[in-house]
């Protein structure tokens, strides 16, 4: 049986997203919690329901933030950046990335920005973005000089 950990962390929550539920793990209370989610309106505009593989997410600040993937069964790769609303269980549409992503790296800095990296599909592979959550806009980094698919990040000296 595992015991209750003693060491302060500074993030309490992890989460898993599959297709249309969420499991939102909590490492103080030892809970796990899944729910249904849906999009709004802007991201389903053109489907009834999309099924996406090969997105990220990452929680900042208590917020949930969701980046690119693939539609299910298809070629079409999606820039989307989406952020969940936990009382409505609904991923709400941001600014779109420049690149579309899927299977690519996602990382978060000082607790302001939002960071993707590389993709799965060749387009996208040595390119990579920043996105300012305060400001709801996306910046251009500098080109990688070879493309990378699923990157692990870390940021160091923050």
């Amino acid at each position: 049986m595992l015991k209750k950990c003693r060491t302060k962390l500074s993030k309490t929550r992890m989460h898993c997203i599959n297709n249309d539920s969420i499991i939102i793990y909590d490492m103080l209370a030892f809970t796990k919690t899944k729910r249904l989610f849906r999009y709004d309106k802007v991201i389903c505009q053109h489907r009834e329901k999309m099924v996406i593989w090969n997105q990220q997410s990452i929680e900042v600040k208590g917020r949930i933030y969701q980046t690119g993937g693939a539609v299910a069964n298809s070629t079409e790769y999606l820039k989307m950046t989406s952020v969940l609303n936990e009382n409505l269980m609904m991923f709400r549409s941001l600014k779109d990335m420049y690149n579309a992503r899927d299977a690519h790296g996602f990382i978060s800095y000082a607790d302001s920005y939002l960071i993707a990296v590389g993709s799965w599909h060749n387009d996208s592979a040595a390119k990579a973005e920043i996105y300012d959550i305060k400001t709801n806009c996306w910046h251009h980094l500098p080109q990688m000089n070879e493309g990378t698919c699923a990157p692990g990040l870390i940021v160091v000296g923050e």
